[in-house]
């Protein structure tokens, strides 16, 4: 067994560094961790709702205790999230950010009882009062803060916060990264558009703040880096690509006007990188990512799992983005790429979204 030593900070979340002591391992065959000196991995996941087995009072219905949710139903899940872990970066990545947990006890469990060896010896989570569902990283690097900052608009359902985490670098400037899950398009893809553009919004208000620092935005966000491009600029979206405020000086296409203060100004040119001054845009690596998407909906493909770079990890110096991909790999997908969803009527399965992984080179 692990233990771990506790440190809590007074921002809303929690962090555990944990000094390992791992127990024997006789035959077995994972992959152990694989840290680079020069290379940083990262991996993004949307998990699919993982509940533990105590009733809580904040899960969903169906992973309530009451309704038969048991133990094994969850340390089954944990067996196949910890299994994609180690194999969709081998060994692991060093940064593993997820969505839709329960709250940091998953990440605790995982990191004590089926990533040992790994070297996770930091995790946070966020603490959303209003969400049944949190966001959590495991990393092989500290954490310096961590903080979950809510979104309240007036006549909305509380939005899902954003979990700010700040990485302390074995070289160089920290790390800053914001863990996403952005409102679904339940209810309607330009009905929600606005709920989106709140959660960009606040992302964006920091990163004007931390203009020149490394900062990656990753996560959930529901919708597609040319999401403007599949509404024809019906609407105002919170993704916005450079080609949108190009088209009008007055940021206008077909008679929709923008709010240039709202979204996030993203373009698939490095070049582009925080052309603004202000930390934006940021850049998106799927225009050149040779992949289908990361979710399969109705028959179709998106990419709307995302990891948006600043211009300081794309610039070519220090620490830089080198590649990005989605880790579309059996078991998890099945032999035509479509991700593997859980299943609760048999408990097997594992996400409807694929992991998606970066590397970054440091020199």
């Amino acid at each position: 067994m692990k233990e771990g030593k506790i440190t809590i900070f007074s921002f809303g979340f929690i962090v555990f560094a944990m000094a390992v002591f791992l127990s024997s391992c006789t035959g077995c065959s994972w992959p152990t961790e694989s840290r680079r000196d020069d290379r940083i991995s990262l991996m993004s996941w949307n998990v699919q709702n993982v509940f533990d087995a105590r009733d809580d009072g904040t899960e969903y219905p169906e992973f309530d205790p009451a309704s038969g949710w048991g133990l094994g139903d969850y340390r089954g899940r944990l067996a196949s999230l910890s299994e994609v872990i180690r194999l969709a970066v081998p060994g692991g990545a060093d940064v593993v950010m997820l969505m839709e947990i329960e709250h940091g006890g998953v990440l605790d469990d995982l990191a004590n009882d089926y990533l040992q060896g790994l070297g996770y010896d930091y995790w946070a989570a966020s603490q959303g009062a209003d969400s049944a569902v949190q966001l959590g990283i495991l990393s092989r690097f500290p954490i310096r803060k961590a903080r979950s900052r809510s979104i309240h608009l007036p006549s909305s359902p509380s939005l899902r916060p954003i979990f700010e985490v700040e990485l302390e670098m074995e070289e160089g400037e920290p790390l800053f990264l914001f863990v996403c899950h952005w409102k679904s398009k339940s209810g309607g893809a330009e009905d929600t558009e606005p709920l989106r553009i709140a959660s960009a919004s606040l992302v964006r208000k920091r990163i004007q703040e931390l203009e020149g620092r490394q900062v990656i935005v990753v996560g959930d966000l529901n919708e597609a880096w040319n999401e403007w491009d599949l509404v024809g600029g019906a609407y105002q979206t919170a993704l916005l690509p450079v080609s949108a405020k190009r088209q009008s000086g007055e940021l206008e296409n077909s008679g929709v006007f923008f709010d240039e203060a709202e979204g996030l100004w993203i373009s698939g040119d490095r070049e582009d990188a925080g052309a603004d001054g202000c930390g934006l845009p940021l850049y998106t690596p799927w225009p050149s990512c040779d992949c289908n998407g990361s979710y399969y909906y109705r028959g179709g493909w998106e990419g709307i799992d995302h990891m948006l770079f600043s211009a300081a990890l794309v610039d070519g110096r220090g620490i830089d983005l080198d590649s990005f991909s989605v880790a579309a790999d059996v078991p998890w997908c099945d032999e035509n790429g479509i991700p593997v969803s859980y299943r609760m009527r048999d408990g097997y399965g594992y996400s409807d979204h694929l992991p998606i992984v970066a590397t970054l080179r440091s020199e």
